[in-house]
């Protein structure tokens, strides 16, 4: 069988191996010719291919012919003749197939011989192994490949035996980049001979955008070099450089907080930052304390406290970090946290050191009102320096104010004669700075908040508040015990006989009056 290497690159001519040789034409020494046959006379050579059958298609033979001349005759009657290539092959024939060569006189086609060829592709270095497979959108990492260069045998013959050129004596190496969207670069590769017909290939990836990025080795002169499992391309994913996480992932950096200690991650960086990177939090300034970068992991951590927000701008706000990449900035979204809301504890909501909300408007007099206020401090933008009880045409006075932490314990005076008997008023403490009203609490801490509230009660008649038992027997005879609200001056009332009792009982046959 006669081996014939399809071109290694477009321009190339057929190599054809006999016996261990390489050759540009398929030599035949063809003997028992017609002995009128002279050198002059033509010799048809016809390449027949054939296509094996596919499920799809049917078997399928293509014939290409080339001429020649036969040489004189030598002791032995044989004739040696060179049999060029076909200068198209069938298409099927792209990456290799068998064909058969039907040698004959042009005059006396019975007279014929033949020969099996085999069309073969030469091996392309194979890449054994990549690392890595992907880097930061940065660029700046090493690639390196482990690749095979094929040495070749007699029966599979190589581009070493061929005399192209092999990695270790080929033109200069070049990597073409192709990122998505963007135009071609090169870059240069370099080349270690580990031995074996191993090569290591080394370069540096350059800068792309976010996604797969097909790299292509080949020569200077353009000749692809490496056989990717049928790919010509080398793919590799470039990771977007971002921020992965952040913490605390919330808190609040309203006026007075100080702001907030944050660590915030950025991976797939490639290098430390030449100068320190910028951080703002809703597009205000960060104060940034610490860059520290990783090169094991690609990751760059940042220190960095919260500026002081207005706290009408709570919510999800962006965190935006620039300096780590190159005209592009890094977005990541944090919560800010209101403060929590002030309201007024129920259960310390005392007048007269008596757990109540109401008071006698019956008679003019001063009481004493005291509640505590949550949530009320400096660190949640709520500095004071008075708090008032507004109470609507009501007359207050501020007492004492105790701060404990979070908490101010506030006493106020209330002079119940400004108040309409029988009206239920709403309670707000006002908090004051510098002269000027900032806040109002009026709410207790009851369900969702409720408004907090005072009952001015007519105190100047005792109201029934409950009669035990509820039944008796009929015979009578039973002890009854009736209470009453409101009832300071009834005592002394019946106890000098200006007051007395008595139960009117309607049992529905009449009105019967029990006195007590």
């Amino acid at each position: 069988t006669v081996r014939v290497a399809l071109p290694y690159a477009p321009g190339d001519a057929f190599d054809v191996w006999q016996n261990g040789a390489k050759r540009s034409t398929i030599a035949l020494k063809l003997t028992l010719l017609p002995a009128a046959l002279t050198p002059t006379d033509v010799i048809t050579c016809d390449f027949n291919f054939t296509a094996a059958a596919t499920p799809t298609s049917a078997a399928t033979t293509e014939t290409r012919s080339v001429w020649t001349t036969a040489s004189a005759a030598d002791s032995s009657d044989a004739r040696t003749i060179d049999v060029p290539l076909p200068a198209a092959l069938p298409s099927f024939c792209a990456s290799g197939c068998s064909a058969t060569l039907f040698v004959y006189p042009a005059s006396d086609a019975a007279q014929h011989a033949s020969l099996p060829v085999e069309f073969f592709n030469y091996a392309r270095p194979a890449v054994t192994s990549v690392y890595p497979r992907k880097g930061s959108e940065q660029g700046g990492s090493v690639v390196s490949l482990t690749v095979e260069d094929y040495q070749g045998t007699a029966r599979q013959p190589s581009r070493y035996m061929a005399n192209l050129f092999n990695f270790f004596t080929a033109p200069a190496l070049k990597v073409e980049v192709q990122c998505e969207g963007e135009a071609l670069q090169e870059r240069g590769a370099s080349l270690t001979d580990t031995g074996n017909s191993m090569f290591e290939i080394t370069f540096t990836a350059p800068p792309c955008d976010a996604g797969v990025a097909n790299y292509t080795l080949a020569t200077s002169s353009g000749n692809v070099l490496l056989d990717m499992g049928g790919l010509k391309a080398l793919q590799f994913t470039y990771q977007g450089t971002v921020v992965s996480s952040v913490t605390p992932t919330s808190g609040m950096t309203n006026p007075g907080s100080a702001g907030v200690d944050m660590s915030l991650f950025i991976n797939n960086v490639q290098t430390a930052p030449a100068t320190t990177p910028t951080v703002t939090l809703a597009g205000v300034a960060c104060v940034v304390s610490l860059s520290t970068f990783t090169p094991d992991n690609r990751q760059l951590m940042l220190k960095a406290r919260t500026p002081e927000l207005a706290v009408a701008l709570a919510g999800k706000v962006s965190i935006v970090v620039s300096g780590v990449v190159a005209g592009k900035d890094l977005a990541f979204q944090w919560m800010y946290l209101a403060p929590p809301a002030m309201f007024l504890e129920a259960e310390s909501f005392t007048i007269d050191d008596t757990q109540r909300t109401w008071v006698s408007a019956s008679n003019s007099a001063t009481v004493k009102i005291a509640c505590v206020i949550r949530n009320l401090h400096a660190k949640y933008d709520r500095a004071f320096d008075l708090l008032t009880l507004d109470i609507p045409q009501a007359g207050t006075r501020t007492v004492s104010l105790n701060t404990l932490g979070e908490t101010v314990r506030a006493s106020f005076t209330l002079d119940t004669s400004t108040l309409w008997v029988g009206t239920i008023y709403s309670v707000r403490v006002g908090v004051w700075k510098d002269g000027v009203s900032r806040f109002n609490v009026s709410a207790f801490d009851l369900g969702a908040r409720t408004g907090a509230w005072l009952e001015a009660r007519d105190t100047s008649l005792p109201r029934l508040l409950a009669a035990a038992p509820t039944e008796a027997p009929a015979q009578g005879g039973t002890l009854l015990f009736i209470g009453f609200l409101e009832a300071g001056t009834l005592q002394e009332q019946y106890a000098a006989g200006a007051v007395s009792f008595a139960l009117r009982h309607d049992s529905g046959s009449g009105v019967t009056e029990v006195n007590g």
